[in-house]
């Protein structure tokens, strides 16, 4: 019983919808309480693929039978290769008799013809669409607006006839002319506020590109410039200027949107100064967008010879592109990097959502009319934030009221000439203090200027580095004690009449440093210059790492203690690159300076994040039975070779005298120990004739070098000497030691 039961119910359930399916309207009614009617929900589709088909056959029992119903507001075809007919029955019971149109909501639409056979008119009522002059349209509109004669038939049928090249996506409207001015005064109304904010931005953006000189504004300026026009020609609104014109539009539209592609790929690489920060991306960047450029010339030119497809294609793939372009650039930390990203995302996300939309994949006519214009104004916005904010930034740097005008990258272009143009003074120094006559006071003089120099060369790389994201990651572990043992090696080069720095570490404590060591490095060196700068007294570095254990990821806490600390210097003070250099690199350490104390009491307490862990023991890098002698007399040039020797070798042995010497090298050794002799040439030592003298005595496995500051002696000099190799003043610190490993690999 039951079973039966549900049997009749779901039989009266399905009587009941096609009940309701078949004796759904068919015909569109306007009465004087229904003022309009959707074509698309009462008509019927029929695509002649041949594109030969009259009016007058398509009305015929052959072709009427093939009419499909569509039941759809907005109507969306994609690309049709061939002819859409539209048929729509309507039938007008209104008292009032009031004024009736067709409104066809498609401006991009190539060729529309609209018939009514009861009329008995010769030809259709109306010949609209981008091939025909708009000045000939019955109402002077960027949409399609035909008023319907008056008296019409109580029912009457409507053909629309659609060819086109383009993606084919319309309303179709039968409604009272009050509804429609309604309608398009509406959307006219956002037009207007749409444009009005690109307008504002445009001229905004044109006044800072006077004002700073600076062509990113300029580009950025095309870009909303090809904003406007894609939203005029998408909505019709160019005709209102060019009545007389035909294929205006679409030429326009090809222009505009692959325009915007080009105009948005050279804007990113100013927006991001690749061209600093991305050199390999630059490049790709700007083929991009010289390529739209070139194919929105060649799809304006010739539109009917080219698939549309293809410029879709092209303009989807660069903004993809784009956005990985803005990923990389945010992972390489790039400066504003995030804006940009989320503007591309913006843009990329919307106009994918627009493409499919427009070939029929997704239904959505809001999207369709607005969501190209409304994504790229959304894109433009969030640049235009993030263009204000590094403006803003870079006035924040300026000194008093004076400002150079110059924007952030345009400075950072500036201090990389700088740091190129002091590469030859220090070139020039660097040759000039090996020839001064023996006088200590010019020597000292030149070499204190010279290392000032380098010093501000460096400090500008750093610079630059930092702003623009080119920190090298680091790959090896540096070990703390090796660390403060270069950068004590710095502070004894930085000059003679500087007071020296004491370094405090419990060297018992191995800690090996696995990130920004060289930036560590750059910020102890800076401290430790500037800080003699200004102190009459032996300064005091002390190195901690409270509670260090060697965690899982490896986080460490470090302490850098600085006493006493020079009451002359501000750290508030800005516009210099001293020690407000340091505090620059301190920050980007993510560590902080604090100020303790006053007067003689004053010290700086420095405190930063490092990832390290416990150092491990590790072989030397070359044979600890391997022994240095260092012979002649003592001068500074010695006293910097025995610097870098120490903690490198097995031993190490300052020899003054000849015989010695000779004595030292005919003692006993054994087969694989080897010996580095290493002779002077300088103010005080002229010893590369003696070489002659004590090589008879020299075991295969030794080793000979010679140290000089005279840049005239040559390699091929000392080769013809029987010297095993030369090394300059100012290339000491950088080779000896990798000289000695490399002679020493020979010998093993």
């Amino acid at each position: 019983m039951t079973y039966r039961m549900l049997q009749r119910l779901l039989f009266f359930v399905l009587l009941m919808f096609f009940a309701s399916a078949y004796s759904a309207p068919n015909i569109a009614i306007l009465d004087d309480n229904i003022s309009r009617a959707n074509l698309g929900k009462i008509g019927y589709l029929f695509i002649d693929e041949t594109k030969q088909l009259s009016q007058e056959l398509i009305e015929t029992d052959t072709y009427s039978r093939r009419f499909v119903p569509i039941e759809r507001d907005f109507l969306q075809f994609g690309l049709v290769d061939g002819s859409v007919w539209l048929r729509a029955q309507v039938a007008i019971q209104s008292s009032a008799r009031a004024p009736v149109a067709l409104h066809i909501n498609a401006p991009r639409l190539q060729q529309l013809s609209i018939f009514i056979p009861e009329l008995n008119l010769i030809g259709p009522l109306a010949e609209l669409g981008e091939y025909n002059p708009a000045q000939g349209r019955p109402i002077k509109h960027a949409e399609f607006i035909v008023p319907l004669p008056d008296p019409l038939p109580p029912l009457f049928t409507i053909y629309l006839k659609i060819d086109s090249n383009v993606p084919i996506n319309l309303t179709a409207e039968v409604k009272t002319l009050s509804d429609t001015f309604a309608d398009t005064q509406r959307e006219q109304l956002w037009t207007g506020i749409i444009l009005g904010i690109a307008f504002i931005v445009l001229f905004t953006n044109i006044v800072f590109w006077l004002r700073l000189s600076n062509i990113m504004y300029l580009i950025f300026s095309g870009i909303l410039a090809g904003l406007i026009t894609l939203h005029l020609s998408v909505h019709g609104y160019l005709y209102d200027w060019f009545p007389t014109f035909t294929g205006l539009q679409e030429r326009l539209y090809n222009l505009s949107a692959l325009g915007c592609a080009a105009t948005i790929s050279l804007f990113t690489r100013l927006y991001l100064n690749t061209a600093t920060t991305l050199p390999k991306l630059d490049r790709l960047l700007l083929g991009l967008g010289l390529l739209n450029g070139f194919l929105g010339l060649i799809y304006s030119l010739i539109p009917e010879q080219l698939n549309i497809r293809y410029l879709s294609l092209m303009a989807t793939g660069t903004l993809m592109l784009l956005f990985l372009a803005g990923f990389f650039a945010y992972l390489k930390k790039v400066p504003y990097a995030g804006y940009y990203l989320l503007a591309r995302s913006t843009l990329t996300f919307g106009h994918f959502l627009w493409i499919l939309t427009a070939y029929g994949m997704i239904s959505s006519m809001f999207w369709y009319e607005w969501g190209l214009t409304l994504s790229i104004l959304a894109e433009a916005l969030i640049h235009f934030t993030g263009m204000l904010l590094r403006q803003r930034h870079a006035n924040s740097h300026v000194v008093g009221k004076y400002s150079p005008g110059y924007s952030r990258d345009v400075s950072l272009q500036l201090l990389d000439d700088i740091k190129r143009r002091l590469a030859y003074p220090i070139n020039i120094m660097t040759g000039i203090v090996p020839t001064l006559p023996n006088n200590e006071e010019q020597r000292t003089a030149l070499a204190s200027a010279k290392v000032g120099m380098e010093q501000l060369s460096n400090r500008i790389s750093t610079l630059i580095d930092i702003e623009t994201g080119r920190v090298r990651e680091q790959t090896l572990p540096v070990s703390l004690d090796t660390l403060i043992r270069e950068v004590q090696l710095s502070s004894r080069t930085a000059g003679a009449d500087y007071q020296s720095v004491l370094f405090e570490y419990d060297k018992s404590l191995k800690v090996d440093i696995h990130s920004n060591a060289p930036m560590l490095q750059h910020l102890l060196v800076t401290l430790c210059y500037e800080l003699q700068l200004y102190s009459d007294q032996e300064l005091t570095i002390c190195f901690n790492t409270p509670e260090f254990k060697d965690t899982q990821d490896h986080s460490v806490k470090l302490e850098i203690v600085i006493e006493p600390m020079p009451t002359s210097i501000d750290l508030a003070a800005t516009g210099n690159i001293g020690i407000r250099h340091a505090i620059h690199v301190l920050d980007f350490l993510n560590g902080k300076f604090e100020d303790q104390g006053v007067g003689s009491q004053r010290r700086g307490l420095i405190t930063l994040p490092l990832k390290a862990s416990i150092g491990r023991q590790q072989q030397p890098s070359f044979n600890l039975k391997t022994s240095v002698l260092l012979f002649g007399h003592y001068t500074a040039l010695m006293e910097r070779t025995m610097y870098v020797s120490e903690n490198n070798v097995g031993a190490m042995h300052h020899v003054a005298d000849l015989e010695d010497l000779v004595q030292m090298l005919t003692r006993k050794r054994d087969e694989d120990e080897s010996v580095i002799i290493c002779l002077f040439e300088d103010e005080a030592n002229s010893d590369a004739a003696l070489i002659s003298r004590i090589r008879n005595y020299l075991s295969p496995n030794d080793i000979t070098l010679l140290i000089t500051d005279n840049i005239r002696i040559s390699e091929r000099y000392c080769h013809n000497q029987g010297f095993d190799g030369l090394i300059y003043e100012h290339d000491l610190e950088r080779r000896y030691l990798a000289h000695i490993r490399r002679l020493t690999k020979l010998i093993a």
